[in-house]
């Protein structure tokens, strides 16, 4: 955020906000999709709701370990890419 001159803008979001908001809706979707309601969803997962909501608005920063929870309970899985680098 900017406030000099009385200006106000903002930063782009970063890639980190971005990969969240994405994975939120993936896994509101496929909650939808298998007509499970957050709360149900939440104890399922052993997740509370806030944390639940939060997520699927991509608003948390969840640890790995209640992603896994969440994401095995719907059926999902992640695909970790390991990014070479060029020395």
């Amino acid at each position: 955020m900017d406030l000099s001159n009385n200006t106000l803008t903002f930063a782009p979001k970063s890639q980190y906000v971005v990969i969240m908001e994405n994975v939120g809706n993936i896994i509101k979707e496929r909650r939808k999709a298998l007509s499970i309601t957050q709360r149900e969803l939440a104890a399922l997962a052993g997740v509370g709701i806030n944390t639940l909501t939060k997520i699927e608005r991509g608003e948390a920063n969840p640890s790995l370990k209640v992603m896994m929870n969440i994401l095995h309970t719907l059926g999902l899985e992640i695909d970790v890419k390991i990014k070479s680098n060029n020395l």
